[in-house]
């Protein structure tokens, strides 16, 4: 699970393009016979994207 922390409004207002994008784009979730998970401090919520194409997936305990 990819974890994203908390940045703080300044640090926010002086990130260019690129930087906002590795910051906050989520990329990559949906990968064939894969789960994938992200975990924000903003909101602390998890995000995710399951694809079972050739097998099923399952999320361990």
């Amino acid at each position: 699970m990819d974890i994203r922390f908390q940045n703080s409004p300044k640090e926010t207002a002086a990130m260019n393009t690129a930087e906002l994008r590795s910051n906050f784009l989520l990329e990559g979730l949906m990968q064939d016979d894969e789960l994938k998970l992200v975990y924000s401090h903003y909101d602390r919520v998890i995000s995710g994207g399951a694809k079972p194409v050739s097998k099923s997936i399952s999320l361990a305990n």
